[in-house]
């Protein structure tokens, strides 16, 4: 079918779309993956040996998946805008807390920043999926990905 893209743009300035797309599409994937080629640094730095990196990896990815798990519950307890709010004051506690704390328990700030991505990223594209027809939706959210790339 043909790309509609006068009804792409009105999607993109729905309130909900535009309020989520600052942080959804910009700060928690900045704040999030830039944090991937820091805690590596960050590990040796703080003495923990090359051989613990794996498990290091693994206990980040994990927070990631239980936060995701958590998410909708997270969401009918906070809702999605005061969880984005607190979720940009935790990135820049956990990104604090990493810089200053110079020993092998530095992983834990990095465990809070992946379990807010973890919870965030799912919670905003729902918020926006439950404001979009379906037949624009991917479009969007596309568009939400590809403005982090840029």
């Amino acid at each position: 079918s043909k790309l509609d893209l006068k009804g792409v743009l009105s999607d993109l300035s729905h309130p909900t779309v535009w309020g989520l797309l600052p942080a959804g599409g910009v700060l928690l994937p900045v704040a999030t993956y830039t944090a991937v080629w820091l805690v590596q640094p960050l590990w040796e730095r703080a003495g923990i040996p090359l051989m613990y990196y794996g498990w290091a990896w693994a206990a980040l990815n994990l927070s990631v998946a239980f936060a995701a798990l958590a998410s909708p519950a997270g969401e009918r307890y906070l809702g999605v805008w005061a969880s984005v709010v607190l979720g940009s004051a935790w990135c820049i506690l956990s990104y604090t807390v990493m810089g200053l704390w110079m020993s092998p328990w530095v992983i834990l700030p990095g465990c809070a920043l992946n379990l807010m991505r973890g919870a965030l990223f799912p919670m905003v594209t729902t918020a926006i999926n439950h404001v979009l027809p379906s037949q624009r939706r991917a479009t969007v959210l596309s568009i939400k990905g590809m403005i982090y790339n840029i």
